[in-house]
């Protein structure tokens, strides 16, 4: 029982993580691409590896949240 309760939660740790990293950046990026003249064919490559970072830190974190390896 006790084995459900810490997978659960390294689930809801990573969840609440990715989805407030998700909602910053996406904050970020349209705040940028509206008062600047970007334009977002250019945030292609940066987008890309912000995402797969963002993945390996929930990884991490979920991991942590069980106090296992992520």
């Amino acid at each position: 029982m006790e084995e459900t309760k810490q997978v659960g939660k390294g689930i809801l740790y990573g969840l609440i993580a990715i989805f407030s990293a998700m909602l910053l950046t996406s904050l970020a990026v349209s705040l940028l691409l509206t008062a600047t003249s970007l334009e977002e064919s250019s945030f292609n490559w940066l987008i890309t590896a912000v995402s797969f970072l963002y993945l390996s830190a929930d990884s991490y974190l979920a991991g942590k949240g069980r106090k296992e390896d992520g």
